[in-house]
């Protein structure tokens, strides 16, 4: 489960996250359940710029998307059941 993770989530999209410890949180997942964790992982930094965007809170020009953190595979973790 480490190796897939490392694969689907680069240390550059996602540095500082632990991935021994996401390992264990993902017990009893298949490889197909980890790919689709990382999957919702990623797309929270995006859903966090489209959430700003539409409330007005920042506009178009020069958005940066952000990394994916540990609250952020926490969160995928409880939408994502094996």
């Amino acid at each position: 489960r480490t190796a897939i993770v490392a694969k689907h989530l680069s240390q550059d999209r996602a540095p500082g996250l632990d991935l021994e410890v996401l390992a264990d949180k993902t017990e009893g997942f298949s490889g197909s359940d980890v790919v689709l964790l990382c999957k919702e992982a990623a797309m929270r930094p995006l859903r966090r710029i489209m959430k700003q965007l539409e409330a007005g809170e920042m506009s178009g020009e020069r958005v940066r998307l952000g990394p994916v953190t540990a609250d952020d595979m926490l969160d995928a973790c409880r939408v994502t059941k094996p």
